[in-house]
């Protein structure tokens, strides 16, 4: 991930850290406005490190996604410093002020991605998201139910149904700890 933001120029690195940091999908940051952005002021208030933002999701069902101070923070100066001057509600814009396209962030994303030599796509971002705060979710939760976690990041994730969040349990499961020594073991013994 951190050779990817190297390579990416802005406003493209940014967005690709709304993907990663909040699970939003690429029209959903594409279509992130500036009244929706939390300013300053609110960012100095916030005592957890995440922000509520309320946008729309999948389906036109009203969501709060939750995104880390300092991302909104760098965001805020993005637009301060470096946004083009735009007559644009969106946060992202093009060079032109235009608002950034889903297909010229897909584009920017693969060409990143090509640079560094990975075979990943954008929404490997909100994979990536949801993989990692379900293991520390589960990591956390003392009473082992598991459904409690999932229920926890399908509301994260917008999803309006448990079966498509379920899909990112079986990846946590076989990207785990206990697999990953499993086959160390067997790469191991294999060499000896």
């Amino acid at each position: 991930m951190s050779r990817l933001f190297l390579v990416a120029p802005m406003p493209h690195r940014l967005m690709f850290r709304w993907s990663l940091a909040t699970g939003m999908r690429r029209f959903e940051v594409c279509d992130l406005r500036l009244d929706q952005l939390p300013g300053a002021v609110e960012a100095a208030r916030v005592d957890q490190g995440l922000l509520p933002i309320d946008l729309l999701r999948k389906g036109s069902r009203q969501c709060t996604v939750y995104a880390p101070v300092g991302l909104v923070e760098e965001t805020n100066w993005y637009v301060l410093l470096e946004r083009p001057e735009s007559g644009a509600c969106e946060v992202f814009v093009n060079r032109h002020g235009s608002p950034m396209s889903r297909h010229a962030l897909t584009s920017m994303f693969r060409r990143c991605a090509d640079e560094i030599g990975s075979k990943a796509t954008l929404h490997h971002l909100r994979h990536t998201f949801a993989a990692h705060v379900l293991r520390v979710l589960e990591g956390y939760d003392r009473r082992g139910d598991a459904m409690n976690s999932l229920k926890t990041l399908q509301v994260m994730l917008g999803h309006a149904s448990i079966e498509t969040t379920e899909i990112y349990l079986r990846a946590v499961e076989v990207s785990g700890e206990p697999v990953v020594r499993a086959l160390e073991f067997l790469y191991g013994e294999t060499l000896a």
